[in-house]
């Protein structure tokens, strides 16, 4: 049976504004600075905390609504769960984070560039940029990016009320240095040379914990994005063409290094701090906010409850579980006539 949506459900949108100017110093070199602001103004997203034995959720655990709209599965006015291992249900408020209503999504981005750009003749052309920017939020969008989550509309960022604890901060896409080198050169012998070649910020890093046994960890245990981050990140592609003449047909032959370097960088970290429920874990509602103690120190390990920690159950917390692509030689063959 089709999910249950709220009446006069509202469209995505994105509002974006961009200002900039780009200075010609000679006819053969240029500069330019660009300030960019997006904001993320409204998402239609599920969340299924809903009680499939209640009459308006007509047999169904998920909903669909606005995060932070005036509709009834919105604001939180109908009969859910809170989604814990022993899941008791009734009509929300259950109480304010387990239950309720659902905050606005929220996603905001602002950079500024500075940009530089050289040609020599016909030979050389350079182009230099630098980014600093940040994205802080709750909300990635279509894709989850954290756990590479690509269900449009139907992330688990809103399932339950609860997923949005200390949500709101650095989010995955976050990289507040970004540095790129584009060039090409036709050397005097026509051999032409591409190189692209960038530098970033790592990702941030966030410390989650366990909520049932069906999503597993989805509660921040410190703010979003606040743990840490991974090494920078860096690569470069090269390119490589050389035409020659046979009879009318000019004959191209391309080779591609993808990845030169061959760093193979890690690019995140399995950030559940508990893949199963700790000593702390909350055997009912009424002691919710168990949930949000935060991670145990060593020294607090050996006594959880008594210290109101959450101790690490996932021996896996902080291993890699993706990196850089590996290097990659691709060849081609062009015929032009």
């Amino acid at each position: 049976m089709a999910e249950p949506h709220d009446a006069g459900l509202k469209g995505i949108y994105q509002d974006e504004f961009t200002i900039g100017v780009e200075k010609l110093i000679d006819p053969t070199f240029s500069v330019g600075i660009k300030g960019e602001y997006r904001r993320f103004g409204r998402a239609i997203e599920d969340r299924c905390d809903a009680d499939v034995s209640a009459p308006e959720n007509a047999g169904n655990s998920c909903v669909i609504t606005n995060p932070g709209g005036s509709g009834v599965y919105a604001n939180g006015n109908f009969t859910g769960c809170d989604g814990l291992d022993n899941d008791t249900c009734g009509i929300f408020p259950i109480n304010s984070l387990l239950g309720g209503p659902l905050p606005e999504a929220k996603r905001l981005y602002r950079g500024i560039e500075l940009l530089a750009r050289k040609t020599y003749q016909d030979k050389l052309w350079l182009q230099a940029s630098y980014v600093y920017s940040s994205l802080r939020g709750n909300y990635d969008g279509e894709v989850k990016q954290d756990y590479r989550q690509t269900d449009p509309g139907i992330t688990a960022d809103f399932d339950y009320a609860g997923f949005l604890h200390a949500k709101y901060g650095r989010l995955y896409l976050d990289r507040p240095h970004n540095v790129r080198l584009d060039a090409t050169y036709l050397t005097p012998f026509k051999l032409s040379v591409g190189l692209q070649a960038y530098y970033q910020s790592g990702p941030p890093l966030s410390v989650v914990g366990y909520f049932n046994a069906g999503y597993g960890a989805q509660v921040q245990l410190v703010q979003l994005g606040t743990a840490g981050r991974l090494p920078a990140q860096y690569e470069g592609n090269l390119s490589l063409s050389y035409p020659f003449e046979v009879g009318p047909t000019t004959v191209t032959l391309q080779g591609y290094v993808f990845n030169l370097l061959d760093h193979q960088g890690v690019t995140n970290v399995d950030n559940a701090w508990q893949q199963s429920p700790g000593a702390n874990y909350p055997k009912d509602t009424a002691h919710y906010n168990q949930l949000y103690f935060p991670p145990c120190t060593a020294a607090q390990a050996s006594d959880p409850v008594g210290n109101k920690c959450n101790e690490q159950t996932n021996a896996n917390y902080g291993l890699a579980t993706s990196r850089q692509d590996p290097r990659l030689f691709k060849f081609a063959l062009k015929v032009s006539f």
